[in-house]
């Protein structure tokens, strides 16, 4: 019954053709993840309670983006429920994520500037190097030193798909689209070995410091022409506008323009 009930949401909404493919994937795994937060309790005898008890629970584990969509996907569930007559009210309909005040960076790249970089990335092994860098960075809203740190045993664990950042004394996880994740791992199988001089070494971007990338970085601006001077913390700054400035819900020209533009570029629509 669970699983018809999630069935019958992924197609009703790829029917309505109002979300990508991977919207749909990322919906069927934030409601699958939802599911086994509950146990034994069906979606349907869910209370308000129990949503608010799964966000404290993904606040120790998840960064305040991912959450965010994964309340988004819960509330677009019951939505479908209440409509078809499977509730007769919605358990996340008084549930709203509020979001933490920060002063929004002035110096954010554009998502125009953001495609013409990663265009002229190439496609020799260090061009798909940079390439999934910056786009790990879009993603994900991390510093470019994390990103630099990860290790391929880690990743080799998670298959991919998702990395932890330590914060003070918590630990913060990252998740990766369907693809940014195939193309990581087909980077560190297909592309790693050509650049690195040590094989052996568990780092996968161990050939790269931060200060060369920064210079890769400025040079593939300078190809692609921008008029204006770009660094790479402002990718991070971008992020930190769309999850601050940008509401989640609101159905703003400007939301509908950064995901339409997202799925465009290949970053993803979360």
């Amino acid at each position: 019954m669970e699983q018809d009930l999630l069935e019958k949401f992924l197609k009703a909404s790829y029917e309505k053709q109002t979300v990508s493919e991977i919207s749909l994937s990322m919906y069927k795994k934030d409601l699958v993840d939802f599911k086994n937060f509950l146990g034994e309790k069906s979606y349907e005898s869910a209370n308000k309670n129990d949503i608010a008890d799964y966000i404290k629970y993904m606040e120790k584990k998840y960064l305040e983006n991912s959450i965010i969509r994964k309340v988004s996907s819960i509330k677009s569930f019951y939505k479908f429920l209440l409509k078809i007559g499977v509730i007769y009210e919605s358990p996340a309909e008084m549930i709203n994520m509020s979001r933490k005040e920060k002063k929004t960076p002035e110096r954010k790249i554009e998502l125009n500037e953001l495609k013409s970089i990663l265009d002229c990335c190439g496609e020799d092994s260090k061009g798909k190097r940079d390439r999934i860098i910056i786009k790990l960075l879009s993603e994900t809203g991390m510093q470019i030193t994390d990103i630099l740190n990860l290790k391929l045993s880690e990743m080799e664990e998670k298959d991919y798909h998702s990395f932890a950042v330590k914060t003070g004394n918590e630990y913060i996880i990252a998740e990766l689209t369907e693809e940014s994740s195939y193309e990581l791992k087909e980077y560190v199988t297909k592309y790693r070995n050509n650049i690195v001089k040590d094989t052996y070494d568990d780092k996968i971007f161990c050939d790269l410091s931060r200060q060369n990338f920064r210079a890769r970085f400025i040079k593939y601006a300078e190809k692609a022409g921008l008029e204006r001077g770009v660094l790479p913390h402002m990718i991070k700054n971008r992020c930190q506008y769309e999850r601050h400035e940008a509401p989640y819900e609101k159905k703003d020209e400007l939301l509908k323009k950064i995901k339409e533009e997202y799925i465009r570029i290949g970053i993803g629509d979360d």
